[in-house]
């Protein structure tokens, strides 16, 4: 779900930097990098839960 929500504000973050508007493409990759963030996180924390020895 996090992979979901990254790419689409990724891919919003794209498209309003081609129209010319930076606030916006700033506001949408602040927003896919913290959605980014809580994915890796979740990644990590699933590894180390599977692999406990």
């Amino acid at each position: 779900m996090c992979l979901i929500i990254t790419l689409l504000f990724l891919a919003l973050a794209v498209w309003s930097s081609l129209h010319a508007d930076y606030i916006a493409a700033l506001l949408y990759g602040a927003i896919a990098l913290v959605f980014g963030l809580l994915l890796v996180w979740n990644i990590k924390k699933t590894w180390k839960d599977h692999h406990k020895i």
